[in-house]
């Protein structure tokens, strides 16, 4: 079985390199940019930059679930799509060069967050469009050649030509993308959850993602914007080395795909709270291995794990993936911009007592331990994935047999997918 898998795998290098393209932007704009120093001499909270663009980001979300069927499939038209590219690279190039003033980078962060929102539901609808065994490797084989390209990024320092690349990056993406056909039209953008398992399941997926964002947005406001240089190399050096033990799992198909993203989803968690235990000692923060570099790292992998559970929500609910990533980016992103946003009033409180700026530090990274721990504990558990991965096994049974079925009668693509 596992060989047959193996031989049936087709997993395209211009998808990877396109989604590569794609995670790279939004980790050196979110993630790795000390661009928001200029945004924090003006505005009283830390991460103010990625803040805008997830808000504009999630806005754009919450407008697009208004829109009919035939309305949404024309977001994604070739043409479109290098026009939502060339934004991105124009407020890309706000942040870069045209000036600290805030009020350019926040129509930058517009500029970003609004098309970098539909790119990743052209992505969601160009990912949905595949079997599960091509498309959660292509995710996370994108995700470490986009961590690769960030630590080359940050080895090389800041340059004019870095910059132009960065820039370039989603032109790069949609170059790389597989555009739907017109008359490939959803007959809805509803999320179609006929079992109540089923449903309980995405459900779950959905508040524990709003949980692990929270508590990614605290952990962040910890990086100070000036000094996230060398905590940004390891992390993608830790995010890098789980992404390749994720993968061979997932490659292997020994404990099957479910079992095999079941066991990246604990390491996750694992990493993000290792993070969480080495912030208050200075040990590991004056030397290469903060805190902070592990807790990011771990979120990072978990948005690819998350990113596999959306493309598992449209497959078990006939949904086209563009608008089950809607609904998840949309709680990851709010979860992530509230937490960013609600730490600055917890450091007011602390700071007006004695409490010294490490000790708060401290604070937020418990509190988004907590968020960790009651996500992984009481929201999406451990046997909920169990659950999920039974129903992920069963309908991969059914989809090799379809598979088989097409090879051995040499059906046409149209006559494979009725």
């Amino acid at each position: 079985m596992s060989e047959s898998n193996v031989d049936t795998r087709e997993i395209s290098a211009r998808r990877v390199v396109g989604f590569a393209c794609n995670q790279t932007f939004s980790f050196m704009l979110l993630y790795a940019s000390s661009t928001s120093v200029a945004l924090q001499q003006d505005l009283p909270f830390n991460r103010a930059l990625p803040f805008f663009i997830l808000l504009s980001a999630f806005i754009c979300f919450l407008a697009i679930r208004l829109f009919s069927p035939r309305s949404f499939s024309r977001l994604f038209s070739r043409a479109l799509l290098y026009v939502y590219a060339a934004a991105m690279a124009a407020g890309a190039l706000a942040f870069f060069k045209l000036g600290s003033m805030v009020w350019i980078q926040i129509i930058g962060c517009v500029f970003v967050g609004i098309p970098y929102a539909l790119l990743l539901l052209a992505w969601g609808k160009t990912f949905g469009r595949l079997s599960m065994r091509d498309s959660v490797p292509e995710v996370f084989v994108g995700t470490l050649v986009a961590a690769f390209i960030c630590l080359l990024f940050q080895l090389a320092g800041d340059s004019v030509l870095g910059i132009a690349v960065i820039c370039l990056l989603p032109i790069a993406s949609v170059v790389n993308i597989d555009v739907p056909k017109e008359e490939e039209i959803p007959q809805s953008i509803a999320l179609e959850t006929e079992g109540s398992q089923v449903r309980m399941l995405s459900s779950k997926i959905l508040t524990g993602t709003v949980f692990y964002g929270i508590s990614a947005g605290l952990l962040g406001t910890n990086l100070e914007p000036a000094s996230r240089t060398e905590p940004m190399m390891v992390c993608m050096v830790l995010l890098g080395s789980f992404l390749i033990g994720a993968l061979s799992l997932e490659l292997s198909d020994g404990f099957g795909r479910g079992a095999a993203l079941n066991k990246a989803y604990k390491l996750t968690v694992a990493m993000m709270l290792i993070g969480v235990f080495l912030v208050p000692r200075s040990f590991f923060a004056d030397r290469v291995m903060p805190g902070e570099a592990f807790s990011l790292a771990g979120y990072l992998g978990l948005e690819a794990v998350l990113i596999s559970l959306f493309l598992v929500m449209g497959k078990l609910t006939e949904t086209d993936a563009s608008y089950t990533f809607l609904l998840g980016f949309s709680a990851l992103f709010a979860g992530e911009a509230f937490g960013i946003l609600v730490s600055h009033p917890v450091r007011i409180v602390f700071q007006s007592s004695v409490i010294q700026t490490s000790e708060i530090s401290y604070i937020v990274a418990f509190l988004a331990g907590i968020l960790v721990l009651v996500s992984y504990l009481f929201l999406f558990t451990d046997r909920d994935f169990g659950e999920l991965s039974q129903i992920v096994k069963a309908n991969d049974s059914f989809e090799d047999v379809c598979s088989d079925i097409s090879t051995n009668f040499g059906l046409s693509s149209r006559e494979s997918e009725i």
